[in-house]
């Protein structure tokens, strides 16, 4: 009588354990913080060595006829008769307890300078950051409702014309690409209206071009304020750095570089961590 033999069933085995959604965005928000704060860091120190390449600021303080003695007075009350690299280091360490220092003209913190000009350039940019997104996102969503027809013939027109705003246009208006896709058309056969097709389901699956481009033009709105501020003598960040860099103002010039990046970094950081709330394909990308 011959032993049969049955094949045993195998052993299952422990599934790979997976990282929780949370652990990897917490990795993916350190890992971009650690980013920007390199970022800000090779800022900090390209500003540091570039501002002193413009001169002596204490030619500029003392008046023409001022001594040798005068100066050598003034350089060492201002600490600019130590080492470059000391001079360095003790930037990094105010740094580090954000301590901007004094201005050198001024005589006051850069700190509160920069508090009381901060109001007038955030005011000039979130007006026309305002003004810009009032006109271009009812002006998207109209041209990818009525697509192929006069209003979105009138629309593009503008889009070229309208120079001033490009980006938001062209973001605004990748919804035509979306209200293409498969979910919008699943969401009309379960019988949504077009509004509600449009805000709930269109508008948010094509956020994230407009996102990104609103993220990008607010630093640009901050940073092209030194200009606008200049020609309009308004009282803002961007006519102090003017300001300072006339009078070569090293702390002063150092801070209000260190503001422009810090701003653009920040808002991208930002930019850049709403896509896993906006989009989950993204979330699990990463």
């Amino acid at each position: 009588m011959s032993a049969l033999t049955l094949d045993e069933p195998p052993v299952p085995t422990a599934a790979p354990s997976r990282r929780p959604d949370r652990t990897g965005l917490l990795l993916g928000v350190a890992k971009r913080l650690a980013t920007a704060v390199f970022v800000l860091l090779c800022t900090a120190t390209v500003a540091f060595f570039l501002v002193r390449l413009s001169g002596d600021p204490v030619k500029i303080l003392l008046p023409p006829d001022a001594t040798a003695e005068q100066e050598q007075v003034l350089r060492h009350s201002l600490g600019l008769d130590q080492s470059l690299f000391a001079q360095y280091l003790d930037y990094l360490r105010g740094l580090l307890h954000l301590d901007f220092g004094d201005s050198l003209v001024y005589g006051q913190p850069v700190s509160e300078i920069l508090a009381d000009r901060l109001p007038a350039t955030l005011e000039l940019a979130a007006a026309a950051l305002a003004v810009t997104l009032v006109i271009a996102i009812p002006a998207g969503i109209v041209a990818a409702v009525r697509r192929g027809r006069g209003t979105d013939n009138t629309v593009m027109t503008g889009v070229l014309l309208g120079q001033s705003t490009p980006p938001f246009w062209v973001g605004i208006l990748l919804i035509l690409d979306v209200l293409s896709s498969d979910h919008i058309r699943s969401a009309r056969a379960k019988g949504f209206g077009p509004l509600q097709v449009v805000l709930r389901h269109g508008l948010r699956n094509a956020s994230l071009p407009v996102v990104t481009v609103v993220g990008l033009e607010v630093g640009n709105l901050l940073g092209g304020a030194i200009l606008t501020e200049r020609v309009f003598s308004w009282p803002g960040v961007g006519q102090l750095t003017v300001e300072a860099i006339s009078n070569r103002d090293f702390p002063l010039v150092q801070a209000t570089v260190l503001f422009f990046a810090a701003t653009f970094v920040v808002v991208n950081l930002l930019v850049d961590l709403s896509y896993s709330f906006l989009d989950p394909r993204v979330r699990t990308s990463r």
